[in-house]
């Protein structure tokens, strides 16, 4: 389970990476705590699964724990929401200020950037 979260940062890391070194630092570090408050979020909540299974981190054993264990349940859904970018959560903010300085900076930014920086942040 823990192996799934990390797949996402891989992607993030891209994003950070472009905005860190070209455009506004500051919409990158905003990106980077915003990501960073929901990992830590999803991560807790991996650690609650696994402990309410007595250990067990078998992915097919994980199914029905809504009843079992429902506060874990929706904080796993409402940062699975904000890191994937709806509104009225933070990750839509920090995505779409990225997305729009991708598109729209001074300091070069480019109809390509910005697909990129879309394609990655689905």
């Amino acid at each position: 389970m823990r192996r799934r979260h990390f797949i996402t940062c891989r992607e993030q890391t891209f994003v950070r990476r472009i905005f860190i070194s070209r455009f506004q630092n500051g919409v990158a570090v905003f990106h980077l705590y915003t990501h960073a408050f929901f990992k830590a979020c999803l991560f807790l909540g991996a650690g609650s699964v696994i402990h309410a299974l007595g250990g067990a981190q078998d992915i097919t054993k994980m199914g029905g724990l809504a009843r079992k264990i429902p506060v874990t349940f929706v904080t796993f859904a409402i940062a699975t929401a904000a890191i994937a970018g709806i509104p009225p959560l933070a990750g839509f903010f920090s995505k779409d200020e990225i997305l729009w300085f991708a598109l729209a900076s001074e300091r070069g930014g480019s109809s390509l950037l910005f697909a990129v920086a879309a394609f990655t942040s689905l």
